[in-house]
């Protein structure tokens, strides 16, 4: 199984790709990545196979005040923007 950290998944291309560039702005090895399944945009960060990595990322990003989620998911990822 493995880890992300999910900055958000949104419908609307415009609005991931916005957030993409945000985060990337801010210094944040984020990517754009559809998922099998999923009609959304998924926004994230990292890839880890255990837990507490995708845990130690997400409280690193809380504390600049990033909100995000930790998100478990096999899907293979078909990347939109990296």
């Amino acid at each position: 199984m493995l880890y992300y950290v999910q900055l958000g998944a949104f419908a609307d291309e415009d609005r991931a790709i916005g957030l993409y560039e945000e985060a990337r702005g801010d210094g944040i090895e984020a990517r754009v990545v559809r998922v099998e399944g999923s009609r959304f945009l998924h926004v994230r960060v990292g890839r880890f196979v255990a837990r507490q990595d995708a845990a130690r990322r997400l409280e690193e990003l809380a504390a600049l005040g990033i909100d995000a989620a930790l998100v478990r998911d096999d899907r293979p990822e078909e990347v939109v923007r990296n």
